[in-house]
């Protein structure tokens, strides 16, 4: 049985994001392939690489997180530096800056509409993810014009990002801007075990990971390249906004 924190998470500020999947570097892209002739049954489909360059502000200035899927990039979160060292301690529900953004680096000259999935989970002091701990405590305040959907209903880990509207090449779109920890981290939770044995614990000593794979198909004939790269149905309005995904309202 571990003890309650008596002065909670300075150990737990130590924890970064951890950036995985194809947020940093060469990703694949879904490219409908643009076509006038008449003769031409559906969409034709190929696809074209382009880097989608995932940076954090650190001191000032946008840096890329460096990283490769193998090996994934970790956010500096400097907003916590004093906490991380142990000169202060940590408030809840308080939003510290943590500006991230996505940056379209398309080798083509068509925009891209743009999803991020997130996944978010407690690691243990052995590496190990806990499951007891609740991913929900972990706040990512997010910039207008993203949409949330779940993953799946009941799934308090992952959610997906979908921006509205397509971004052109070279443009930057922030997606965090400040993280928070919800006041639950300073108390404790139980846990019990296949034998049926019950263990309160806390969440001194673990450290918070978010995990991000941004993907993106090209706006023109996007219906059905969302369709084909993600398996979604998807709505837009007359001025290209997407408004709904498999019939939910962004």
């Amino acid at each position: 049985m571990k003890g309650l924190m008596k002065k909670p998470l300075f150990v737990l500020a130590t924890g970064v994001i951890l950036v995985a999947g194809s947020a940093i570097g060469v990703t694949q892209a879904t490219r409908a392939a643009e076509t006038t002739s008449s003769q031409e049954q559906g969409v034709q489909f190929e696809t074209a690489e382009f880097t989608v360059d995932l940076q954090e502000k650190q001191d000032g200035s946008f840096v890329t997180v460096a990283g490769t899927n193998d090996k994934p990039g970790k956010l500096v979160f400097t907003s916590l530096d004093d906490v991380s060292k142990g000169k202060e301690e940590i408030k809840v529900n308080h939003n510290y800056p943590e500006e991230v953004r996505v940056v379209n680096n398309s080798d083509g000259e068509f925009p891209q509409y743009v999803r991020v999935t997130v996944t978010k989970c407690w690691i243990d002091e052995n590496g190990k993810k806990d499951t007891g701990a609740d991913p929900e405590l972990i706040t990512l305040n997010t910039e207008s014009g993203w949409s949330m959907l779940q993953t799946s209903a009941g799934n308090k880990e992952s959610a997906v990002f979908y921006y509205t509207k397509p971004i052109t090449k070279g443009q930057a779109v922030t997606l965090i801007d400040s993280v928070s920890l919800g006041e639950g981290v300073i108390n404790a939770y139980s846990r019990t075990s296949e034998d049926g044995c019950v263990t309160i614990e806390g969440y001194e000593g673990k450290t918070f990971e978010v995990q991000v794979r941004v993907d993106a198909v090209q706006a023109h004939h996007a219906e059905e390249a969302m369709l084909g790269a993600w398996g979604v149905l998807a709505e837009f309005d007359a001025s290209g906004n997407l408004i709904s995904i498999d019939g939910e309202n962004l």
